[in-house]
C-alpha cells in the first residue's frame, strides 16, 4: 500500500494535482436509504474514477486526504461515500453485506454513469475500480462480485471470511471485537453531525444503529467466548468467501 501511494504521489508531482474541490450530494438506495458522497472530477475531461471506501466506523475522505490527491494527480476522477449508519449517511450498519452496502456501492456507481467527467464502457457502465483497506476493502469483494460494472478492485487489510476473522476456531477475538464494537457504535449513534454542521444534503441521520445481530454476537463473545450458531450465520452471509468464483 505505501509502495502504490508513493508511486501515486511522484505521478501527482510530475502531472500536478487537480485543483477541483469536488462537489457532495446524497443518492437514495434501493430501500430508500441515503447515501452521502463527494465527487472529485480529475479535471482532465472525461476518466475513469477509482471509488474510494473508508474503514470501520470512519466517513468518506475528503480533498486534503493524501490518497485522493494523488489519484487525482494520475488523472482519476475519485468517488468517496459514506457506508450505511456511518458519517452522513443514513440506515443502519449491515457489515458490508452484499444485500446492503454492495447494493448502496452499486447505486453509486449508477450516479456515477450520469456524470460528465465519467469515461464510461458503455451505457450505464462507467469505467470504474474500487480501493480502500479493511471494510473499504471488504465492501470491494462483495460488491465486483454482484456488479459487473466493476472493472478492477485493490483491496488491502480485509478478509476472506469474517468467521476466521472473528471467531476463529470457535474462539472469539475480543480484542478486536471489542474496538470494532465500541467504534462503530460511536460512529453509528452520532446523528450525522457533520453533515447537519455543514449543510450537507442528507441533514441529520438520527435512529442509526449497528446491526442487532452484531450487538448480539459482541454481548456472546464476551460472555462466552464465542459466537453461537445464530451469530455465526449473520457474520457467514456477509462472505466473501462464497463469491470469490464471481
Amino acid at each position: 500500500r505505501r509502495h502504490v501511494l508513493e508511486a501515486l504521489r511522484e505521478s501527482c508531482a510530475l502531472t500536478g494535482a487537480s485543483t477541483a474541490f469536488g462537489r457532495d450530494g446524497t443518492i437514495t438506495s434501493f430501500d430508500g436509504t441515503k447515501i452521502v458522497y463527494s465527487f472529485f472530477p480529475a479535471g482532465t475531461g472525461k476518466a475513469p474514477t477509482v471509488m474510494m471506501g473508508p474503514g470501520y466506523s470512519m466517513s468518506r475522505a475528503g480533498a486534503d486526504d493524501d490518497y485522493v490527491k494523488a489519484l487525482l494527480g494520475a488523472g482519476y476522477n475519485v468517488l468517496t461515500w459514506d457506508p450505511r449508519g456511518f458519517g452522513d449517511s443514513g440506515g443502519n450498519v449491515e457489515v458490508d453485506s452484499p444485500d446492503y452496502e454492495a447494493r448502496d456501492a452499486s447505486a453509486l456507481i449508477g450516479f456515477l454513469a450520469q456524470q460528465p467527467e465519467a469515461a464510461l464502457d458503455g451505457p450505464g457502465d462507467p469505467r470504474v475500480g474500487m480501493f480502500g483497506a479493511s471494510y473499504g476493502g471488504g465492501i470491494e469483494w462483495v460488491t465486483a462480485a454482484t456488479d459487473k460494472r466493476v472493472d478492477v478492485i485493490a483491496p488491502s487489510i480485509s478478509w476472506n471470511s469474517l468467521i476466521t476473522s472473528l471467531d476463529k476456531n470457535d474462539t472469539a477475538k475480543g480484542g478486536w471485537g471489542s474496538l470494532l464494537f465500541g467504534l462503530g457504535n460511536e460512529g453509528s449513534t452520532v446523528p450525522g453531525v457533520t453533515g447537519g454542521a455543514t449543510g450537507q444534503p442528507n441533514g441529520f441521520q438520527f435512529g442509526r444503529q449497528q446491526d442487532p445481530a452484531t450487538r448480539k454476537a459482541f454481548a456472546d463473545g464476551v460472555a462466552t467466548g464465542s459466537f453461537d450458531q445464530e451469530d455465526k450465520a449473520f457474520f457467514a452471509a456477509r462472505g466473501p468467501d462464497f463469491l470469490l468464483s464471481r
